[in-house]
């Protein structure tokens, strides 16, 4: 009997990782010729807080998640900026599909600083229409800003989708180098 609880418990351990995963996830720092980064990622929908008619799918590339906008509604990821990685090189991205031809539909991507319950930085980096013609895996990123130690970064993907086309965002990936 100890024998099997030992190894439940070995198992459990292993799995739980990769089963409960943090939000975001950090990696790095991955290390080029012109400098350092760290990303910061979200491997699910799940961590994001939502509101509206949303439903998780995939993108059309590389399987990522996202979620498909079904109505009206938003997704909003956060994070809180580590001890010792303030600065002023912040940036998103993220992956877009979109298949519909008409103005009524409609992505939009904001990022937000909040420093002491305060809002210090916001940008709509990602605004488009369907009449501005179809994205397929499309990147879109942000410039960059700044974000001090302790910082809340949230990046909201939202949008109205009136003509049930193809509309989907995936999740961020949040860089500081």
């Amino acid at each position: 009997m100890k024998y099997a609880t030992a190894l439940i418990a070995i198992v459990a351990t292993l799995i739980a990782p990769a089963t409960f995963a943090a939000c975001p996830d950090q990696a790095g720092p991955t290390c080029f010729w012109w400098g350092c980064y760290y990303s910061f990622s979200y491997p699910s929908t799940s961590c994001a807080s939502t509101s509206g008619s949303l439903s998780s799918t995939t993108l059309s590339c590389y399987s990522w998640p996202a979620y498909q906008i079904t109505g009206t509604g938003y997704a909003d990821y956060s994070m809180v900026v580590p001890t010792g990685m303030g600065g002023n090189h912040w940036s998103v991205q993220h992956f877009v599909d979109m298949s519909s031809t008409s103005h009524s539909d409609w992505l939009y991507a904001t990022v937000l600083v909040i420093h002491n319950g305060t809002n210090t930085y916001s940008s709509t980096y990602f605004s488009h229409f369907g009449d501005q013609g179809s994205l397929s895996c499309a990147l879109q990123g942000s410039g960059f800003f700044s974000a001090a130690d302790g910082d809340t970064i949230v990046v909201e993907t939202g949008g109205v989708n009136s003509t049930s086309a193809t509309m989907a965002q995936g999740t961020p990936q949040v860089f500081s180098n």
